[in-house]
């Protein structure tokens, strides 16, 4: 009986992108031997909830991005076959790690190791990048003076930050006496 090893890799160009990036994931199919193949079929349905699916351009075969399947047909002993899709991240998923997964669903040989028949490329979408700073007006005061701390939240981007609450509670030694905000 031919057998060949057939063996998945899954990449992404971009593995920390904005929401509404393009991510271009490529996934090649290695045929290791020591028979030709035939009959191939790989899936890889994107996560469709946090991507959506732009266009797709396979080398052999052709892929269909309604079912996921890439028919790929033959890849002979030693040769490879690669799929590239591109996909744009959806709203709604700053900060998620998104895992693309693929794997080879058939051959007409046998395949003698399985452990390289699935892959993973997993990016995390960037989201607000906020930051608290801390400043006092006085660093040495007597007793009885007024003292002004001045508390600065920055967001970095590239997302607007929502909900946002900072707590600062006022150290041992002093009273509060009033406060003002830019926000909020």
């Amino acid at each position: 009986v031919q057998s060949a090893d057939l063996g998945v890799t899954i990449t992404a160009d971009n593995a920390t992108p904005n929401e509404h990036d393009t991510v271009t994931y490529t996934i090649i199919l290695n045929n290791n031997g020591p028979a030709n193949a035939t009959g191939l079929m790989v899936y890889d349905a994107l996560p469709i909830q946090d991507v959506t699916y732009v266009s797709s351009n396979a080398v052999e075969g052709s892929y269909d991005a309604s079912t996921g399947n890439w028919t790929v047909g033959n890849i002979d002993n030693g040769a490879n076959a690669t799929l590239t899709i591109k996909a744009t991240v959806n709203s709604g998923t700053g900060t998620f790690v998104i895992d693309n997964n693929t794997q080879i669903i058939y051959a007409d040989q046998p395949d003698t190791d399985l452990n390289n028949n699935v892959a993973t490329a997993s990016i995390t979408v960037n989201g607000a990048d906020l930051s608290v700073t801390n400043s006092v007006d006085n660093a040495t005061p007597s007793e009885n003076d007024t003292v002004t701390y001045t508390v600065y939240l920055d967001n970095s981007g590239p997302l607007d930050g929502t909900g946002i609450i900072v707590t600062d509670v006022l150290p041992t030694g002093v009273t509060y006496v009033s406060s003002t905000a830019d926000e909020g």
